[in-house]
């Protein structure tokens, strides 16, 4: 096995372990068992799948917020600036 296809399996594993300990606090939800399937399909059909999301989607945002804190004066960290939480409500 590559070392980039050891890197990727175990991102993957991680990830896994991750939607499982979310799916021990919230058992019965089915968007959750739902993606808990989805992600078990997509990671057969192509494991790199997984990896590419999170870096285009997840890393990328965290960068926004990060560039956003180096720029700005005041140093805060508001979420609702850069629209990671604009349409939510917690």
């Amino acid at each position: 096995m590559s070392e980039k296809s050891t890197i990727i399996s175990a991102f993957n594993n991680h990830f896994a372990e991750f939607v499982d300990d979310i799916l021990t606090i919230f058992p019965d939800n089915r968007d959750i068992l739902n993606a808990k399937t989805s992600l078990g399909l997509l990671r057969k059909a192509n494991p790199k799948i997984i990896v590419t999301f999170w870096k285009n989607y997840i890393v990328a945002k965290i960068m926004e917020v990060d560039d956003y804190n180096t720029s700005s004066s005041n140093n805060s960290f508001d979420l609702n600036k850069i629209g990671i939480v604009a349409d939510h409500h917690f």
